[in-house]
């Protein structure tokens, strides 16, 4: 029986599909709403009670459009109604019934999944590294010839569009960053080589399953294995959400992955945390010019006590630290600097709207001097606060010195594959539970998304439960430089 109920961490949120009719009316295909709870019965309870309040505001949705449509031209209830009535369009192949409430959720779900995985710094490595792993492996598979009459790419009708020229579509539509098209990019490239340049109408799950053998004969693991078809899978629901393709012949095809694997990445430990600030950047002063100086001392700081993503940080301006004021709790007038993490600058880019966002400086990377180091640095007139970062070939700030973080952390006796500078991000999320601040306020703190539809309402995070929370915030056992 389906409950709803998903656990994050220690605590228990209901996760609901919105209905199809109702997901325009959202602007979204899910809802997710904490439990607050961490309490197995006692979230069984709760998940009935909320679905039923769901239940009676998805009625007063309805009740809301019957209302509006009510009051539309007559003109446009014709339309609307010729429009509904029309023949579906014929589909070459038996496929999944996707609906397309399914096609949006998928399409949605596959892009937050892909937030999350390109994300990690490594991720341009591993995409740049593919098509060579299979050339190195010598992969060997039947090849499906792509339709004489409609090469791929070749113009712009549905049943002649190619995969690339699919991707551009998608890139321009749904505007990821840059990193994201370029990984998208090469898939599309190694999927045509290795399995078929069939138009994308065409493409069968029989092509997809073909791609799925090519990546795991190569050497991809199978996780890596699912980020490639979680690509390909998204980018084949859009195709069916605009009518370039019947359905989406990617779903439900990956590799089962045992949760072990799955858990790629994990929390620095406090000893990890020690090794790295015994190195000669944090204790002896060293600002080598691979780790771009003054960022090499800065940004694993500043990752440990924001849990803000590299990239973002990688691309604040001095501006970008400010003094705000606020009211506490009696009414009082207070300030406090913050991070704003944004994508007004030129060259800023953010992965969501709720990654725009104030993040309150702790008081350890005051007294460490990052106040000081920001307004030296506005003094000074620099276009970034770590202006000796030098961008990547896809344009990422934080690129280069990713690499060099890696090499860096290892000669530190940090080999552990699973920690990596995103680890920090993790780091900050299992200390925040620890010190009892709430998601919601851990989430406005570190820009995740959450699917729950009041979250939207209200504008900005007020900033004093930010301030009270960053205020909690501890990194116990660890000796800072």
């Amino acid at each position: 029986m389906t409950t709803h109920l998903i656990r994050r961490g220690a605590r228990y949120s209901i996760r609901r599909r919105i209905p199809s009719d109702l997901v325009a009316f959202y602007g979204k295909v899910e809802i997710q709403r904490a439990l607050g709870t961490s309490d197995r019965r006692e979230a069984e309870r709760l998940v009935r009670a909320v679905g039923a309040e769901l239940d009676a505001e998805f009625d007063a949705a309805r009740a809301t459009i019957k209302a509006k449509r009510g009051a539309l031209p007559a003109s446009l209830d014709n339309e609307e109604a010729t429009q509904s009535n029309a023949a579906p369009a014929p589909q070459p192949w038996t496929g999944y019934a996707d609906t397309l409430e399914e096609l949006e959720y998928e399409e949605e779900s596959g892009r937050q999944q892909l937030q999350e995985a390109y994300a990690e710094e490594d991720a341009d490595e591993q995409a740049e590294k593919l098509l060579q792993a299979f050339r190195r492996a010598g992969v060997t598979l039947p090849h499906f010839q792509p339709e004489k009459d409609a090469p791929a790419g070749a113009g712009t009708h549905s049943r002649g569009l190619g995969l690339s020229a699919l991707a551009d579509q998608w890139a321009e539509e749904r505007r990821p960053d840059k990193r994201t098209i370029s990984i998208m990019r090469r898939v599309v490239r190694a999927f045509e080589e290795l399995v078929s340049a069939t138009p994308v109408a065409k493409i069968e799950p029989r092509h997809v399953v073909a791609f799925k053998d090519a990546l795991l004969k190569a050497g991809q693991t199978p996780v890596n294995t699912n980020k490639y078809l979680t690509n390909l899978s998204t980018l084949l629901n859009f195709a069916a959400l605009n009518l370039l393709a019947p359905a989406n012949p990617a779903r439900g095809v990956k590799v089962q992955v045992s949760r072990r694997a799955k858990e790629k990445r994990r929390p620095w430990t406090a000893v990890e945390l020690n090794q790295l600030f015994a190195g000669p950047v944090h204790a002896a002063g060293e600002r080598p010019r691979a780790g771009a100086g003054d960022a090499a001392y800065w940004l694993p700081l500043l990752g440990l006590f924001t849990g803000a993503r590299l990239e973002e940080l990688a691309q604040l301006r001095p501006e970008d630290v400010r003094e705000v004021g606020y009211q506490d709790a009696a009414g009082a007038q207070c300030s406090a600097w913050v991070l704003n993490i944004a994508d007004r600058g030129e060259g800023q880019e953010v992965k969501t709207a709720s990654s725009r966002r104030s993040v309150p400086v702790h008081a350890e990377l005051i007294r460490l001097g990052f106040v000081n180091f920001a307004q030296a640095a506005h003094e000074a007139s620099q276009s970034r606060l770590f202006h000796e970062l030098r961008p990547d070939t896809m344009g990422a700030e934080s690129g280069n010195w990713s690499k060099w973080f890696g090499k860096y952390k290892r000669a530190q006796g940090i080999t552990d594959a699973a920690v990596v500078f995103h680890s920090l991000r993790h780091t900050w999320k299992a200390l925040a539970r620890e010190a009892g601040i709430p998601e919601d306020v851990s989430d406005a703190i570190t820009g995740h998304t959450n699917g729950s539809v009041g979250r939207a309402y209200g504008g900005a995070y007020p900033l004093r439960p930010l301030v009270e929370a960053m205020g909690r915030y501890r990194v116990a056992g660890v000796s800072l430089p």
